[in-house]
């Protein structure tokens, strides 16, 4: 589950969310299972946090993914303390800034943020030859708490500018999280599978 760490190596080296994934359990499957090894057979997908840690990887690790699939994926308009006073006064947020302490510290180490927020990555990072696929519903709980479906249309914004390809759905009155990935689910797996033709 990620322990709320978004996917994201802890500044004390103790827990490297981000290196599991992208070595530990890449290196476990391709010795474990039939799997072809290389990032033209791989993807990778997530939802909520997971949909940001998803998008994340996906943009660092460019050459080691094909695609990419994120169903509600958190991701940010600015850095903790640029965000907006509906946000940092919706009752979640001083939860939210204690959570995010062991990756991007207190306060916020700004350059570290940027260095794993998908919206902030998107702007430079290589994206050539990864597709993308993120979607949201219009009834998503966090919309109004961080201005998730604000976040959303700023990184399709900054895709299309960028003109890079990518898949972007917003889904009138659905909801967050796995409820949103059980109506769409065949949506993103048929998506990431076509990549492997």
């Amino acid at each position: 589950k990620g322990d709320n760490s978004f996917y994201t190596n802890y500044i004390d080296g103790s827990r490297n969310y981000e290196d599991f994934i992208t070595g530990d359990l890449v290196q476990y499957v391709e010795k474990t299972y039939r799997a072809k090894p290389g990032g033209r057979w791989r993807t990778i997908g997530g939802t909520s946090m997971g949909g940001f840690g998803a998008l994340k990887i996906a943009f660092k690790h460019q050459k080691e993914y094909s695609a990419v699939a994120a169903h509600s994926p958190i991701v940010f308009l600015a850095d903790p303390a640029q965000m907006s006073d509906q946000t940092k006064n919706s009752g979640r947020f001083e939860w939210f800034t204690r959570m995010i302490t062991p990756m991007f510290g207190s306060p916020v180490d700004v350059e570290r943020w940027r260095a794993n927020n998908p919206l902030d990555l998107a702007k430079t990072a290589n994206l050539s030859g990864v597709r993308i696929y993120f979607d949201y519903g219009t009834a998503d709980r966090y919309n109004q708490s961080i201005g998730l479906g604000q976040g959303l249309k700023a990184l399709d914004t900054v895709l299309t500018e960028r003109q890079i390809p990518h898949t972007f759905k917003e889904h009138p009155n659905e909801p967050h999280g796995w409820e949103l990935v059980s109506l769409h689910i065949s949506e993103s797996l048929t998506f990431l599978c076509e990549s492997f033709k």
